[in-house]
This record gives C-alpha cells, sequence and structure tokens, in this order.
C-alpha cells in the first residue's frame, strides 16, 4: 500500500493550496477580525459620545410638563405670592417640574378667583397646574405673552381665595416630598 500524503491527495485533488498562500491568508484573516474588532469598538465609542452631547439620556425620568412660571398677584394680601413661589419653586413630581418661578403685582385687587393663564398653545402643562393647585379647569385661559423674555409658560393669577391656592401648594408639597 502506497501511502499518500495530505498534500499530495489534495494536490492530485487541484485543491492543495501552497503554504505561502495559506500563510498569507491565516494573516489576512487576522487582520480582517482586528480591524472588524477596533470598528465596532469604535463605533460603539462614537454612539456613547453622540448620546452624551446631544443630552440623549435612558436612565432619568423626565416629567411631562415643564413650567417656567409667572405669579401676579392680585390679591389682597401682599405676602401671598412670596409664600405660593416659596411652595412652588423646584417643584418635580412624575408630571409637572417648576423651571422658574417670578412674581409679580398687579394694580387691579378685585380678582375673587385665582386663574391660570397659558402663555403657550398648548394648554395642558397651565391646566395640570390648576388641577394641582384646585382651581376650577374653567378658569384656564390661553393668551400669549407680548416680549417673553423670560419664556414664561403659565402665569398664576392669585385672586381673593388665595388661602386655598397656598392650602393646595401645601398639600403638593407633602405629598411629593421633593421641595
Amino acid at each position: 500500500m502506497v501511502s499518500v500524503s495530505r498534500s499530495g491527495a489534495l494536490r492530485q485533488l487541484g485543491l492543495y493550496i501552497p503554504e505561502a498562500i495559506r500563510r498569507a491568508f491565516r494573516r489576512f484573516s487576522i487582520e480582517i477580525l482586528c480591524g472588524l474588532v477596533l470598528a465596532v469598538t469604535l463605533a460603539y465609542f462614537l454612539s456613547l459620545t453622540w448620546k452624551t452631547v446631544t443630552g440623549e439620556t435612558y436612565s432619568a425620568a423626565v416629567p411631562e410638563h415643564q413650567v417656567r412660571l409667572q405669579i401676579v398677584n392680585a390679591s389682597a394680601a401682599p405676602e401671598s405670592p412670596g409664600e405660593v413661589r416659596r411652595l412652588l419653586q423646584g417643584f418635580v413630581n412624575a408630571d409637572l417640574q417648576m423651571e422658574k418661578v417670578v412674581c409679580e403685582d398687579l394694580r387691579i385687587r378685585e380678582i375673587t378667583e385665582s386663574l391660570v393663564i397659558s402663555r403657550i398653545a398648548d394648554p395642558s402643562s397651565a391646566e395640570r397646574l390648576a388641577e394641582l393647585l384646585n382651581i376650577d379647569p374653567g378658569r384656564v385661559y390661553f393668551r400669549p405673552l407680548d416680549r417673553n423674555r423670560d419664556q414664561i409658560s403659565v402665569t398664576l393669577v392669585l385672586g381673593g381665595d388665595y388661602q386655598e391656592v397656598i392650602k393646595a401648594a401645601q398639600a403638593m408639597k407633602e405629598n411629593t416630598g421633593t421641595l
């Protein structure tokens, strides 16, 4: 019996690949594999960088409504807007966040019931604030603000019932524990 080496059998079948070509193929395969690993690693770090630069996050729950609030005092009590501001400044819960709270006085002191004015076309933030402060939904209005430098999105006008609004704001603070 004649023994035929493996390379001899491959030569007879026309499948023999010289050693130099096999080494080159192995080197080329390793280079391709290293290049793919490098490309995947680079793509991963680029995606992390992109998420960081654009502020995209999946771990933080962002409230549905972010409110820049203006409190206007139309009540007889000069301390009422300061008290409401203290309670609402920095308020955050699952669906509402107060970003900025500014106070102003109104010369007219004849408003008996507090009201909420949405300064943006979408009234949902104003409606949600009115709901949390126990203000009648029928007292939520839309009126854009001229020269809105502070980018106010909601105005709370405190009327003669300001004490009820303060009580509701205190209840909000106690229920969420975020203030």
